[in-house]
């Protein structure tokens, strides 16, 4: 993508969420907004993370990246990062396979919706200790267990699931593979969950859900490359995101603190509140320097400094938004915590970023799909 034609998507995205965001989303259905991802569809924007050989853009991680920030700002409540970049990134980095591309023609002309079925319940952020059994049979694998925290999901017609089989030689370690399900299939249940950002995930229970051959995505074995190079990408680009709030954040600090007299005269003109928002700006630039980073890691081609870079990057601004948010209310008195300004929206959308994938303990100790921690 020319940097001409990444300028007119961003400007094209900047309007298209200044009409789409406001107080008026503060939640969305459980549904989700099916005129909202129809405008997504018509602008294109599924089709940017894809290979021009698929039929995509071609877009790089940058101008993902660049997108989502600015999706960041609004923030847009569409899950776009959750069924485009991770889902969707899931089956671009899958081995080629008649399922492959059907799946990737689907997502990109919006006719199919896919989420990510990989967290399980009381194993939190740590897909190396998955339980959701994958039983060879005649006609394929019968898959058993249950899946937390589906981003997604509740609007998704597919899953792609996380599931461990036991096939000879693995001498009971079994091997992760990936598998697509229909989410209205036999024995897929599935229960809306509302998170606190005001978005929408589901739990999932599978119980003996047939996957014939031709619904493998990733074969027993094969899966964690695809896992780390979808999550790696997926981690990048949330971050993007939260720096697109974190920064809307900042600007309207700025904007309230210059407005909101006391004794006189503008509250901005305190000592105390110009080095607050000096350490709010410099905490967003170190985040935006830190998804830079992982970029640049993430196009150079090495999978192990991609992860270590997104999972380092991610951690540490995860605790930056956290500051910022906290700030923002700080310097925005009672009005930070009222529903008068989009303050509070914004800093929960960071409390559930920090969450995200794993927090940034996870991040700096748990393991990570391909990558060996000591």
């Amino acid at each position: 993508m020319q940097p001409d034609e990444l300028q007119m998507l961003l400007e094209g995205a900047r309007r298209f969420v200044a009409r789409h965001s406001g107080p008026d989303d503060a939640t969305t259905s459980a549904a989700g907004d099916a005129a909202l991802w129809a405008g997504i569809t018509e602008l294109g924007w599924p089709m940017l993370p894809f290979a021009e050989s698929d039929g995509g853009m071609g877009a790089d991680l940058a101008a993902v990246a660049a997108l989502l920030e600015v999706l960041g700002e609004g923030p847009l409540r569409a899950p776009y990062l959750e069924q485009v970049v991770l889902a969707g990134g899931l089956v671009a980095a899958a081995p080629p396979s008649t399922l492959r591309s059907e799946l990737v023609a689907g997502v990109m002309n919006g006719h199919l919706r896919l989420a990510a079925a990989l967290y399980e319940p009381r194993h939190r952020h740590d897909l190396m200790r998955c339980r959701t059994a994958a039983r060879p049979c005649d006609r394929g694998y019968l898959i058993t267990g249950d899946k937390a925290l589906v981003l997604g999901g509740t609007s998704a017609d597919r899953l792609v699931v996380l599931a461990r089989t036991v096939l000879p030689g693995d001498r009971g370690q079994g091997q992760h593979g990936l598998f697509v399900v229909d989410t209205r299939g036999p024995g897929v249940t599935t229960r809306p969950v509302a998170l606190r950002d005001g978005t929408w995930a589901s739990d999932v229970t599978l119980q003996e859900v047939l996957v014939e051959p031709d619904a493998v995505l990733c074969a027993p074995g094969a899966a964690d490359a695809t896992l780390a190079r979808a999550l790696n990408v997926t981690l990048t680009g949330a971050s993007a995101a939260a720096v697109g709030s974190m920064s809307r954040l900042v600007t309207m600090s700025v904007a309230y603190t210059a407005g909101r007299k006391q004794f006189g005269r503008p509250i901005a003109a305190f000592q105390v509140i110009q080095h607050q928002l000096v350490d709010m700006q410099r905490a967003l630039e170190a985040s935006r320097g830190l998804v830079a980073q992982a970029v640049a890691a993430g196009v150079s081609g090495d999978a192990t400094r991609f992860s270590a870079t997104a999972r380092a990057a991610k951690a540490a601004i995860g605790e930056h938004a956290l500051y910022i948010g906290k700030a923002a209310i700080q310097v925005h008195g009672a009005m930070g915590i009222s529903e008068d300004l989009p303050v509070g929206r914004y800093v929960r959308r960071l409390v559930a970023f920090n969450l995200l994938l794993g927090d940034p303990h996870f991040h700096r100790t748990g393991q990570w799909p391909g990558v060996v921690t000591a």
